[in-house]
């Protein structure tokens, strides 16, 4: 069933008028926005080409006459919310899950819609006005954002200037080094008694395995502390976002050659020094100011030499679902070729736009990984079959062995381009 937002408001308010906008006649000018509204819903996805919500967020705000903004977005990624924000917005939701009841709790709050409304009126901006029942929502806002588990966040030593991403228990955040003013990314664990010991073992261990190594496509990890409620990692701050985001704005052949190969660089020297990464995903891929490539996020890196240590519950699958190769999903051994595999999905992304097994339910994706054929690819795209097929093979026997030989495959395309 699906509960039209408009709808919910008005119940839920029966004097409010809510007035929708079509997203395809474009920006709302002064003329539409200026002292009639109490608050604007804007989703981030308009359903046009070239068009988002933060755009538009932000050009309604050089405007000077927009009024509190709530930003929709599917999107769990930070840099969307501290966007948001920077844009002019009030709020942020994250619609995972999202409830109409929880949506009108936050639009009370940031819009002082208990009564004292001037206007009592809304404009929703955007292409389908419903959502789905039943279901949460992550909220963040200018205030909430430097908290974690209603804890605020102090870390001695630094200044926590804006999120980047976040999860249940940690977060991301930019902060300022107070010692030189250098812009840091500060990965952040709140600590309790109740606190999952596995956890917080990782976090440490990622700190572990990351400081040991000095490669130009790595994260450079600068040091880890704990204050009176958190663990945290202080690393260097890549302000060009991630490759998830490139990926959505579509790269040419040379790019996806330039960036795979870099990934490979990344990925080969932590192999040399005995890590295996486990999670190659684009979101954990970011870019300097000067446009290098990095590999992030270690936190669940595993030590080849101590294969018998089990970071792993049992049965829990280590990875991101449509990145994880079948021996990860058996809770089998896993080495360098386990990572290989993951960037052999990452090239099929940024080839064709989304990975090669794309199903509804998780367990569906996971026996596509164990037992389906990956889709051709077509047109342009066919030079990198042979290169994708040696890294997406189903056993590790079967496929490129060391991130060297991907990148030999990468030469070879690169070089029949020209």
């Amino acid at each position: 069933m699906r509960l039209d937002v408009g709808s919910k408001i008005k119940q839920t308010w029966p004097k409010t008028r809510v007035e929708y906008h079509d997203s395809l006649l474009g920006v709302p000018g002064p003329n539409v926005l200026s002292g009639r509204f109490d608050g604007i819903l804007i989703a981030h996805d308009l359903a046009i080409q070239s068009e988002s919500g933060l755009a538009w967020l932000r050009e309604m705000r050089d405007t000077g006459s927009m009024p509190p903004a709530i930003l929709l977005t599917d999107s769990t990624h930070g840099i969307v919310e501290e966007t948001a924000l920077q844009n002019g917005a009030c709020a942020c939701l994250i619609m995972e899950q999202l409830s109409a009841d929880t949506l009108c709790a936050v639009c009370a709050r940031e819009w002082n819609l208990a009564g004292n409304s001037p206007f009592d009126r809304t404009e929703v901006l955007t292409p389908q006005s419903d959502l789905s029942t039943g279901r949460s929502l992550s909220y963040v806002n200018s205030m909430s954002f430097k908290t974690i588990g209603g804890k605020v966040i102090d870390v001695p030593g630094y200044q926590i200037e804006a999120l980047i991403a976040h999860g249940g228990m940690s977060a991301v955040y930019r902060a300022s080094r107070e010692s030189d003013k250098k812009q840091v990314a500060l990965k952040v664990l709140q600590l309790d008694e109740e606190h999952d010991h596995e956890l917080i073992h990782r976090f440490m261990h990622e700190y572990a395995s990351v400081a040991q190594l000095s490669h130009p496509n790595i994260i450079t990890i600068e040091e880890r502390g704990f204050s009176s409620d958190f663990a945290y990692i202080s690393m260097e701050y890549c302000p060009s976002g991630d490759l998830k985001g490139r990926i959505q704005l579509g790269l040419l052949p040379r790019d996806v050659l330039e960036y795979a190969r870099q990934m490979a660089l990344g990925l080969g020297a932590a192999h040399r020094a005995g890590l295996v990464h486990r999670d190659v995903k684009p979101g954990n891929m970011l870019f300097r100011e000067n446009g290098t490539l990095v590999v992030s996020d270690f936190g669940v890196a595993k030590d080849i030499s101590e294969s018998q240590r089990n970071f792993t519950k049992p049965k829990a699958v280590v990875g991101t679902v449509y990145y994880v190769s079948p021996e990860q999903i058996m809770a089998g051994p896993v080495d360098a070729r386990s990572d290989l595999y993951g960037l052999g999905v990452v090239i099929y992304q940024m080839l064709t736009g989304y990975p090669p097994f794309v199903r509804k339910e998780r367990t569906e994706i996971l026996d596509a990984h164990m037992s389906e054929p990956v889709p051709p690819l077509t047109g342009k795209n066919l030079q990198f079959q042979k290169l994708v097929d040696g890294l997406l093979a189903k056993h590790p026997d079967d496929r490129f062995q060391t991130a060297e030989e991907a990148i030999e495959g990468l030469n070879w395309i690169e070089e029949s381009f020209a």
